[in-house]
């Protein structure tokens, strides 16, 4: 999609189940495959290509470089659509509910895609219009502040269970910073930002 080769890359491809789904791989040409559980229904399969340079435009053999399927247990060997959620949304077919398929590079900024969006209890409160409040450079974290208050910067995974609380208390207005250096989140876990049980913003985090 872009002008710029890409060194290391890692596609995901999330679903929601509450089954365990099997995973079939064909070809996987230069990549490393797990299914990762992010938290409650939802689940990514996670394609490492380490070192590996993707340039523009460039295609493999199969078209994006992998070659695969995930299904139910028990599935017949002839294709069935409705086994089949690897085939959700691609090749413009919509046979199955699927989340999201997400591009990343090796410090996981987003380059394609929209990551799923986490369950939040019923006792937290979501702006009506999303505001992206959160940016990560590295080992910082910049949250953008529009008035004075108390505010909490937590890490949660796809179910909307807190994970550990990287800030909480009063700032003012404008541009912070938080050094998250000692921060190791698990895979799939998200940033939320938040005043008292309304969610300002939210952002995938690894």
């Amino acid at each position: 999609m872009g002008s710029v080769p890409i060194d290391s890359y890692e596609l995901r491809y999330y679903y929601r189940d509450t089954a365990q789904v099997e995973l079939n791989l064909y070809s996987i040409p230069f990549a490393t495959a797990e299914t990762i559980h992010a938290g409650g229904n939802l689940y990514y399969i996670s394609f490492v290509y380490a070192g590996q340079i993707l340039n523009p435009t460039e295609e493999s053999d199969f078209g994006n470089g992998v070659n695969f399927e995930i299904h139910y247990p028990d599935w017949a060997m002839e294709f069935n659509q409705n086994d089949d959620p690897s085939n959700h949304e691609l090749n413009e077919s919509e046979f199955t509910v699927t989340d999201s398929i997400l591009v990343l590079d090796k410090n996981k900024n987003l380059l394609f895609g929209y990551p799923p969006k986490p369950e939040f209890s019923d006792s937290l409160i979501q702006s009506e219009t999303y505001e992206d409040l959160i940016n990560v450079n590295g080992n910082i974290i910049w949250i953008t502040v529009k008035n004075q208050g108390h505010y909490i910067l937590e890490t949660v995974n796809a179910g909307g269970i807190p994970l550990e609380t990287l800030y909480n208390g009063k700032l003012s207005a404008g541009e912070h910073s938080i050094n998250i250096t000692n921060i190791n989140p698990p895979n799939g876990s998200y940033l939320v930002f938040r005043q008292g049980n309304q969610i300002l913003s939210w952002k995938l985090f690894n």
